[in-house]
C-alpha cells in the first residue's frame, strides 16, 4: 500500500497509532516512511511522478479532494490521472452540501462536477450514503456523503 500525505504529523500519527516504527528515507522532495508493506510519501502530491508510485493499480481518496478548493480540484484530478496506469480502479469519497451555507473545508463536490472534470476514460457508479452526521456539527440540515467506485478503461 502506498499513501501520500502532506502533513508529517499525520504520517507519524498513522504509524504511531498502529504501534509501528517506520524506516524513513529521503526521495527527492519527499520523506518516505515504510513499514510492514506500507509506504507513506510525505510531501506535495502535485510533485509526485508515476516513477515514484507507478506500481499502483488502484487508489483510495477518503478526504483529499474535499480538502481542496474548487480552483485546485481539477489540477488534482489531472495529477491523479497522470500518476495512475491506463487500467486502474479507485474509490473516491466526497461530501455534497449547499456550499453557500458553509465555506469549507471540507468542500462540497457534486456528481455533476465530477462528470464534467473526469476524462472519458473513467467509468463508475455512485452510491450515496445517508446524510452524514457531520452536517449537524457544521450547522447544516443536510450533508450527503457519496462513494464512487471508478474504473479507468
Amino acid at each position: 500500500m502506498v499513501g501520500v500525505e502532506l502533513s508529517r504529523a499525520a504520517v507519524e500519527g498513522y504509524f504511531s497509532e498502529h504501534g509501528v516504527q517506520p524506516d524513513i528515507t529521503a526521495q527527492g522532495d519527499f520523506n518516505v516512511y515504510s513499514a510492514q508493506g506500507i509506504e507513506m510519501w510525505c510531501g506535495d502530491f502535485f510533485a509526485l511522478t508515476m516513477r515514484d508510485i507507478g506500481h499502483c493499480a488502484a487508489f483510495y481518496d477518503r478526504a483529499a479532494m474535499i480538502a481542496l478548493p474548487v480552483d485546485m480540484r481539477e489540477r488534482y484530478v489531472r495529477q491523479l490521472e497522470a500518476l495512475m496506469p491506463q487500467t486502474c480502479s479507485g474509490l473516491l469519497i466526497t461530501l455534497e452540501y449547499d456550499q453557500h451555507l458553509l465555506e469549507g473545508p471540507p468542500f462540497s463536490v457534486s456528481y455533476t462536477w465530477l462528470q464534467r472534470v473526469m476524462s472519458e476514460d473513467w467509468d463508475g457508479g455512485q452510491d450515496a450514503l445517508q446524510s452524514s452526521p457531520k452536517a449537524l456539527k457544521a450547522g447544516l440540515e443536510r450533508m450527503d456523503e457519496h462513494v464512487y467506485v471508478l474504473e479507468r478503461l
